[in-house]
Order: structure tokens, then C-alpha cells, then sequence
């Protein structure tokens, strides 16, 4: 993988929409400008929208999703786009009727939400992929931009861009990664230019993300995501439509709802996760223009500071401050992180192992903790705990924690008094933070060492996907770190979701470039990863069956039990079986809360039959060892949608290099490109558009050129 300099940001306007002045205005500013005709649009409407594309004289794209081939000038027009961009599921059988189009020096791209293996044999026909990842808006998959990409990248030589999700910083990770490109749509939505910008601005300002829902049935993958607001009765609508009718599809259904005039009393917003930067990028860039600049100095700038800081080497800052020969934590799994074996076997191979505590009373807790004291025999090691477990409970495994006094602890859904006890004890706290709100309160709470997870990743899940997490994340920290005497030379910060190998560990430390410039420690946590490997195995954390299932499985699904109560796993028996009761207890009539409870219910002790092939046969009962067929078919396998690109395991050893030595190669191979610029000789924010002079024997530059060829003597006396 050699750094080229070729990088296309495409600015797609918003669907529906005739008046192109966003796409326009990208255009303009040297990115690719797309007329979004995807939802339906006025053939008058769409040849006059085309018309002021091709006036800008650069090129320009069309996103289409009829049925039948767009209406065109003919090749070597210049009214013709240069890009077509179509639905890779709805529109690859007219590939065949654009030969000509293509022939003629058009490029056609197919966007996917998800992968089909039947897609291969487009390749030929095309010229790129768009990928858009679960957090975009409108119609989308279950895989995020993040892993969708990595998925996409591992299979094909064609370009990909990337869409969902993107902001500065993750547009240069993507770029490290292998992407050809990105997509801004939402993010650009309240810019200068745009003729949304006073409709939407009451709707679109202080949002993180999570504001954004989806509508659509969990079992089948495929959803809608949307703005949803208070009062705004056409979500409810979609969801009503999408649930009643078993054969309506969220995209669709979505085209006929979908609008940007009235979202109180009409019209539907399909809009991503990447609106959380809509007001933000206004206030700072201002215009298209401004963006892409600012987007142009991260590209430039930040895989240069990440090769610099080589933040994920061995020895790096974080590493130090751990003790550990890398900066990486095994993540607490429950029912896979509580063998002292595996911790010893993490732990030798320089990572920090975590045991997860999970639901196990005092008792047991202090015997697994003091084992593994005693199987580190003095190498560091930590405890994952939950914050929102009953108070009894959590007093319970707090005592523990404090009699052995393990060096690390981090605690999902916690809070920064929790974290600040822990600390009195020495005992170092990371805390989860599932969205920049909480970081923003967390910080000025004190605390100080944080775990970014984005919703990639398995069992229990957050509401934002990584890149937007991330992204949104660093904001906060930078706007924290401008303020603070220091930086943010107190800041510790593990990264988790997606996160896996070379690639995606290059794409994590560029992304955080501008954190580790400030003085930042960053680092990876990972989970379903050491799931992957050997070790798991042999010491016990897994049985063999589960890591089986995790390389076998091609995607991952989401189960849901209520609001905020959602679970990342593969796609095995159980989880037909958990849809199949959810919509039973619907069709009854159930409440929302039975419903919830019963699900909850439903879902007991399944992940210890999926790791460990224990069940027990009636409550209270003693457990007992299950035949493979048996925990295949009733256990619940968690697990992150990393999962889906790996099919073989690998050992401690390599996980640990490929996403230290080998992400520090990575970004070495990057490098030539980037280097090439002299630092802080990049573009600025300046134009020269004109000189004038005024010179004995000249009064404009034309005068003083043709002096200066004759050899006219011009000095006198002044």
C-alpha cells in the first residue's frame, strides 16, 4: 500500500432536492459536487439542476435510483455527468443499458449498505464502491463505515469511498486506510451555502448523534435511520408502515416519506449520525470552501503527526504509564475474561489484561482476583466492573477490589465519583463515555482516563458508531485541551470498536493524531480480537465452539430488549428464536415493559452456554456441560462485527504486532505522500486575486515586462 495523491471528496446534496447549490458550491471548491436524485425528482427539475453542475466547469455527479436509466446528454457532453453513482441492490441490472455511458469516459460507482458475495461479479462493470455504513442516513445496513470499509478494501482492487460518519480527522483515517475518498451530505447542511440551512437550523443545533433513530425490523438487518424529535408524527408514521407491512422496505418507504419542509406534519429527514457536526463545522469553517480546506489540512497533516508520535509503538506513552510493553488492553469480557490463565497468557505477551467481574458476588470475585494477583506475580493487570449492577452487589465486588487492590480498573456505565474512589485506593480508573455530553461533564467532574467504544463492537452496545464517536470525542477534548494550562498531557484515552488489525489500528492512531500533538496517551482496548486467538482457547476463556462460530459468522446481529438495552452477537439459532419471541408478545398485546422483561428473561445465562457450554437445567440448579449441538443452538454468541473478517485464529503474539509494529509500518508506507508537503508549508487561507504595480516607465505589470525584455533603462533622480 503506497500513498498516492489522489483523495476525492464528494459532496452529495440533500435527496430530493432540485436547488443543487451545496453540490454546486463543492464544485467550486474542488471537490466532486452530486445532484442527489436517489428519492425522485422533476425531470425539468433534474436537467436544470445538471445544467448549473456542468456551469462550474469541474467535475460533477448524479446518485440515482430509478428503475430505469437516468435521462442524459449524450457522451462528450458537457451537461453529462462525470460520475454515476447507483444503488449497488436496486439498480446493478441497468449496468448494462450504461456501457455506453461508461464507454464514453463516465465512471460509475454502486453504493452498498451491505456486503453480498453475488456483488463480486459487478466488479468488472464498475468503477468503485461507495460503502455507506449503519450510522448514515436513510436506507442502511447493520455494518458501519468503519468495518463496512475494511470489509470492502480486503476484497476489491476498485476504489472505495467512504460514507457515514465522516468528519475531518476520520476522513484522513480512511484515507490511511485505503479509502479513494469520502462523502460529506449531513455534515454540510447548515453551511452558508446551503438552502436548508434556516429551515433545519432550530432542529439541527446542540445534537451529539444519538437523536438520530431507526425504523425498520431488527431481524431482517436492513433499517431507516432519521432525525427523530419531539413532535415529529411522520417517524411515527414510517415506523407504522415499516412494522405493519412485512413486504415494504425501509428504502422504499422511505423515498415516499422523505422531505425537508414540514418534519412536524409531513415530511420524513433521513439523516445520519454525522449531523452532530452540522452546527459545530458553520461556527468554525463556515462555508463549503472552509471545510474543505480545513479537511485538506488533516489529510496533510495528521498521518504526518501520527508516523511522528508513534502513539501504538512499543514503549509508547501509554504503555509506560500501564507498565506494559504495548499500549493495549484486553477488553473485561463477561464469561470470557474471568480465567486467571488467560489473564496470564495476555499479560506475558505485554498486553493488559482486564477480568471482568460482571454479576459475581463478593465471594467469588476476591478468589478470582487474588488468582490472578498471584498469576501475574507482580506484571500489571486491571478489573472491568459495571456501574449500574444493584448497590448491594457493587459493594460487594468494591471490597473485594480493594482487598487485593488490582493496579487498573475500568467501569461501564459509571460515573466519576465511582472512578474518583477507586483512585483513592491507587488503584487507576478508566471510564466508559458513550457520547462527547457525558465527556464534557466528565471532564469537568475530573476525571481523566476514558474508554471511547463505538456500537462495532460486541455484547453490550452504545448509541454512536465509532468514526462519529471518535471524532466527536476529539472535538471535545481539543476544545478541553485549548483551555487547560497543560493540553492534555493528564489524558488517557483507550479507543475501541472495530479495532483489530494494522489497518484499523493506522486509521486509530491518525484519527487521534491531533490528541497525541497535545500530549495525550492514547491506546487500543479490544475484545472480540482476543476472542480470536489461540490462547483463548487453550486457557479456558472460551470453548472452542464459540470461537468457531465467531470466524464462521458473516455478519453479526443487534438484539434489542428495550430503550438503551441492546447486545451485539452472531447470527445463530438463538437469535431467530429471540425475534420470534419478541414479535409472539407483541401480536398478545404485551406492554412495552413486560415485553422487555421477558426478553431479559429470555436471555439469562445464554452467554455462559455460548463460551463456556454451561446451562443449567432448571433455576437454581447446578450447572452442567452441554453437548456442541446443544450450546450451538441456545447459546448467545457476543461478538463485535470485526469478527466477520477474520476466518482463522491467530495467536497473542500477532495480534499484539499487527496492531503496533505492524500499524506503525502501515503508516510508514503511507508516509511518502504526506512527507512531501514541508510542515506548516500547506495551504492557507489567503487568495491573491490580483497585482498591480506602478513603476518608473510602467504603470501595470505588462508595461514593466516589455521594459525589462528591450533593456529599457528606467532610473532617474528622484
Amino acid at each position: 500500500m503506497a500513498a498516492t495523491d489522489e483523495f476525492t471528496v464528494f459532496i452529495l446534496n440533500p435527496a430530493g432536492l432540485p436547488d443543487p447549490a451545496l453540490a454546486v458550491a463543492g464544485c467550486r471548491a474542488g471537490a466532486v459536487g452530486v445532484l442527489n436524485a436517489e428519492t425522485g425528482m422533476a425531470p425539468t427539475a433534474m436537467k436544470a439542476a445538471l445544467g448549473r453542475l456542468a456551469a462550474t466547469r469541474k467535475p460533477f455527479g448524479l446518485k440515482w435510483s430509478g428503475l430505469e436509466p437516468p435521462a442524459m446528454e449524450e457522451a462528450g457532453s458537457a451537461d453529462q455527468p462525470d460520475w454515476l453513482i447507483l444503488d449497488a441492490g436496486r439498480n446493478a441490472h441497468l449496468l448494462a443499458e450504461l456501457e455506453s455511458y461508461r464507454a464514453g469516459g463516465g465512471r460509475i460507482l454502486l453504493e452498498l449498505s451491505a456486503w453480498r458475495d453475488d456483488f463480486a461479479s459487478l466488479a468488472a462493470r464498475i468503477d468503485g464502491w461507495w460503502v455507506k455504513g449503519h450510522e448514515s442516513g436513510g436506507a442502511v445496513g447493520e455494518e458501519s463505515t468503519f468495518v463496512l470499509l475494511q470489509r470492502l478494501l480486503a476484497r476489491t482492487e476498485l476504489p472505495v469511498y467512504a460514507r457515514g460518519g465522516i468528519g475531518l480527522h476520520t476522513a484522513a483515517a480512511c484515507r490511511v486506510g485505503g479509502a479513494a475518498g469520502v462523502v460529506l451530505d449531513n455534515q454540510v447542511l447548515l453551511l452558508r451555502e446551503s438552502p436548508l440551512a434556516a429551515a433545519l437550523r432550530p432542529w439541527l443545533q446542540g445534537l451529539d448523534g444519538t437523536e438520530t433513530a431507526l425504523a425498520g425490523r431488527e431481524e431482517t438487518g436492513c433499517y431507516a435511520r432519521v432525525l427523530e424529535r419531539p413532535g415529529f408524527a411522520p417517524v411515527d408514521a414510517l415506523r407504522r408502515r415499516l412494522r405493519d407491512d412485512e413486504t415494504a422496505g425501509p428504502a422504499e418507504t422511505l423515498d415516499a416519506l422523505a422531505g425537508w419542509e414540514e418534519p412536524l406534519a409531513r415530511d420524513v429527514l433521513p439523516l445520519g449520525q454525522e449531523v452532530a457536526f452540522a452546527a459545530p463545522w458553520v461556527e468554525r469553517h463556515g462555508t463549503v470552501a472552509g471545510v474543505l480546506r480545513a479537511l485538506r489540512r488533516a489529510l496533510r497533516d495528521d498521518p504526518v503527526q501520527a508516523r511522528r508520535d508513534a502513539a501504538l509503538a512499543e514503549d509508547a506513552p501509554l504503555a509506560r504509564a500501564h507498565g506494559t510493553r504495548f499500549p493495549v488492553v484486553q477488553g473485561a469480557m463477561t464469561r470470557v475474561s474471568d480465567r486467571a490463565e488467560f489473564a496470564e497468557a495476555v499479560g506475558g505477551a505485554g498486553a493488559l489484561p482486564m477480568i471482568a467481574l460482571a454479576l459475581l458476588k463478593g465471594e467469588r470475585s476476591r478468589e478470582l482476583l487474588e488468582e490472578t494477583r498471584r498469576r501475574l506475580d507482580g506484571r500489571p493487570w486491571g478489573v472491568g466492573i459495571l456501574g449500574f449492577v444493584p448497590a448491594a452487589l457493587r459493594e460487594e465486588q468494591l471490597a473485594a477490589i480493594r482487598a487485593v487492590r488490582p493496579p487498573f480498573a475500568y467501569i461501564a456505565g459509571g460515573r466519576p465519583e465511582q472512578a474518583r474512589q477507586l483512585e483513592a485506593d491507587g488503584i487507576h480508573t478508566y471510564l466508559h463515555v458513550p457520547t462527547p455530553t457525558l465527556l464534557r461533564l466528565f471532564l469537568e467532574q475530573g476525571a481523566r482516563r476514558f474508554i471511547f467504544e463505538g456500537r462495532e463492537c460486541g455484547g453490550h452496545i452504545g448509541p454512536l458508531s465509532s468514526l462519529v464517536l471518535w471524532e466527536s470525542m476529539l472535538d471535545a477534548l481539543l476544545a478541553y485541551g485549548r483551555e487547560a494550562p497543560d493540553g492534555l498531557a493528564g489524558i488517557a484515552i483507550l479507543f475501541a470498536g472495530g479495532i483489530h488489525d494494522a489497518r484499523s489500528a493506522a486509521m486509530v492512531a491518525t484519527l487521534a493524531a491531533p490528541l497525541t500533538r497535545l500530549g495525550a496517551r492514547i491506546g487500543l482496548l479490544m475484545g472480540t480480537a482476543y476472542i480470536l486467538t489461540e490462547e483463548a482457547v487453550r486457557c479456558g476463556a472460551i470453548r472452542a465452539g464459540f470461537q468457531q462460530v465467531a470466524l464462521s459468522c458473516a455478519a453479526t446481529a443487534t438484539l434489542t430488549t428495550g430503550p438503551g438495552h441492546a447486545s451485539r452477537c452472531a447470527i445463530t439459532p438463538f437469535v431467530a428464536a429471540f425475534h420470534e419471541t419478541r414479535r409472539h408478545l407483541q401480536a398478545q398485546g404485551e406492554s412495552a415493559r413486560a415485553v422487555r422483561d421477558r426478553l431479559d428473561d429470555l436471555t439469562l445465562g445464554r452467554l455462559r452456554l455460548a463460551t463456556k457450554g454451561l446451562l443449567r437445567s432448571e433455576p437454581g440448579g447446578e450447572l452442567r456441560l452441554t453437548a456442541p449441538e446443544e450450546q450451538l443452538a441456545q447459546g448467545m454468541y457476543m461478538i463485535g462485527q470485526v469478527a466477520a473478517l477474520h476466518d482463522r485464529p491467530l495467536t497473542l503474539a500477532e495480534l499484539h504486532r499487527n496492531v503496533t509494529a505492524d500499524a506503525l509500518a502501515w503508516l510508514d508506507r503511507w508516509q511518502p505522500a504526506a512527507a512531501r508537503q514541508v510542515p506548516g508549508a500547506g495551504p492557507a487561507d489567503i487568495a491573491i486575486v490580483g497585482i498591480g504595480l506602478w513603476l518608473p516607465g510602467a504603470t501595470d505589470g505588462r508595461a514593466y515586462w516589455t521594459n525589462l525584455v528591450n533593456g529599457v533603462d528606467c532610473l532617474r533622480e528622484i
